[in-house]
């Protein structure tokens, strides 16, 4: 238990932030989901569509100092990657 009126306080306000953190983290790897499940099904511009939603939203979270910005980076790369693939062997199987 906090000794302190800040420290009690300062409780509270890390509850709520973790509350929110963990909500914007959440919303985040449901967009990376739904990236992978349209590339998993082969629909490229549904895929484009998720990608684009998915790169906003984490680089939010990085803006709100959520998620690390290497980590995001990292992410939307490996997405925009697998997008790109799936373009390419679109266009090899044409």
């Amino acid at each position: 238990m906090p000794h302190s009126v800040s420290a009690a306080r300062s409780m509270r306000n890390s509850a709520r932030r973790n509350l929110f953190n963990k909500s914007v983290k959440s919303i985040c790897a449901t967009q990376v989901k739904k990236v992978n499940s349209a590339i998993a099904s082969g629909s490229r511009a549904e895929a484009e569509k998720a990608l684009v939603i998915a790169t906003q939203k984490m680089q939010k979270a990085t803006k709100r100092n959520i998620i690390h910005k290497n980590t995001v980076s990292r992410k939307i790369s490996r997405l925009a990657r697998k997008v790109a693939a799936m373009q390419t062997n679109a266009a090899a199987e044409k």
